[in-house]
């Protein structure tokens, strides 16, 4: 059982009594992230979207000395969607063009996520959560 499902069983598919401030981190662009993983995130925030009061969204990055470094450098063919990929070590960060973010159901996909955060980050907060806005 995954924990969002048991978390619906845990919760008899309502709210739970008092909520506390839920913030979720979405990284997007991860390399090998299909529209189909964008339609996922969709998929959550549709469904648990009511219990959330901010979700960031933030680009991926490849960063040297991070897991993904290690793999990338053990096996870079792994990640051939990642074109133009070049490490800059001076800026901790390296540089690429992911090639499926180009397509066209890959954009659908992402601005159906937007609009969803979007959505979600344009209500009020409720009251006790307003302190955390901005902490992450």
């Amino acid at each position: 059982m995954t924990d969002l499902a048991a978390f619906d069983v845990g919760c008899g598919g309502r709210d739970p009594p008092g909520r506390r401030k839920v913030d979720v981190v979405n990284r997007a662009g991860l390399a090998g992230e299909t529209a189909a993983d964008v339609e996922q995130s969709v998929s959550f925030f549709e469904h648990y979207g009511r219990l959330l009061d901010r979700v960031r969204m933030s680009r991926f990055k490849a960063i040297p000395g991070t897991p993904f470094h290690d793999r990338y450098v053990r096996n870079p063919e792994r990640f051939s969607e990642l074109e133009d990929f070049a490490w800059n070590f001076k800026f901790a960060r390296a540089s690429y063009r992911y090639g499926p973010a180009h397509a066209r159901a890959y954009r659908r996909a992402k601005a159906r996520l937007l609009a969803l955060v979007y959505e979600i980050n344009r209500r009020p907060l409720r009251a006790g959560a307003e302190i955390f806005d901005g902490l992450m």
